[in-house]
């Protein structure tokens, strides 16, 4: 098969899965519904069963979907999502930690290196002054809820790398490693975007699936700013809210 054609194939494996993703949705389909057939699919997109067949597989990985033998696929129970209470006073850890639902940490990388523009901007250091790139995948039951950096100046966190097992988030390494005051939150950032590749493997998610970011630096007093932190969330299963007052 040429390159071509299996670019054919893909885009048509793609548009099975957002079509039936906006059938769920648009039909609010109720949990344990059952999805149209393989055969109406696959007349529907002019392909094939295995084309079919692996848009399906990938719903199923997603959660989406549950199939019974001989009877089909059926619309799964749907998550309820976490509502993150943005807290000044909080860091992204502390604040997953105060609800009683069963949060996961994964240490991706602990990278010293050389800082961005937007590094040095955001945490009003100067270009060469390295820093420490924290990068991890926080999870809900075991499913990848998101992608979060930290990005700390070296200065503050020495040999940070051999204190990150048991990873509790960076204010506790914060206040019981370094023994800082704690942080405060002093900018705020929300954005929606697209997953990028790497986001799609980690977080199990297709291509469409919005992406929910916030970014936030947290200073200390008589210190500066200390962390440059970006979380990249699942926009099915992550919803945002902010008060001010």
């Amino acid at each position: 098969m040429n390159i071509e054609n299996n670019t054919n194939i893909e885009a048509t494996r793609r548009e099975i899965i957002s079509y039936i993703r906006s059938y769920i949705r648009e039909n609010e389909l109720k949990e344990n519904d059952k999805l149209p057939s393989e055969s109406f699919l696959t007349e529907a997109f002019s392909t094939n069963r295995n084309t079919v067949r692996s848009a399906l597989a990938t719903l199923k990985a997603q959660g989406i979907i549950y199939s019974q033998k001989g009877k089909g696929f059926f619309v799964s129970a749907r998550p309820q999502p976490l509502v993150y209470r943005h807290d000044n006073s909080l860091g992204f850890s502390e604040i997953l930690n105060n609800g009683t639902r069963n949060f996961g940490s994964i240490i991706l990388s602990v990278e010293l290196k050389s800082p961005t523009h937007k590094d040095c901007e955001m945490l009003k250091i100067a270009p060469g002054e390295p820093v420490y790139y924290l990068r991890q995948l926080r999870t809900i039951s075991g499913q990848g809820l998101a992608v979060c950096l930290s990005v700390i100046p070296a200065k503050f966190v020495p040999e940070l790398e051999k204190h990150t097992d048991n990873f509790k988030g960076t204010n506790n390494i914060f206040l019981n490693v370094y023994h800082f005051p704690h942080p405060v939150c002093t900018w705020v950032h929300l954005e929606a975007s697209l997953p990028t590749r790497k986001e799609i493997e980690l977080l199990n998610i297709s291509d469409n699936m919005p992406i929910l970011q916030q970014e936030n630096v947290f200073v200390v007093t008589d210190m500066g700013a200390i962390e440059y932190f970006k979380v990249r969330a699942r926009g099915d299963m992550f919803h945002f809210s902010m008060e001010f007052i």
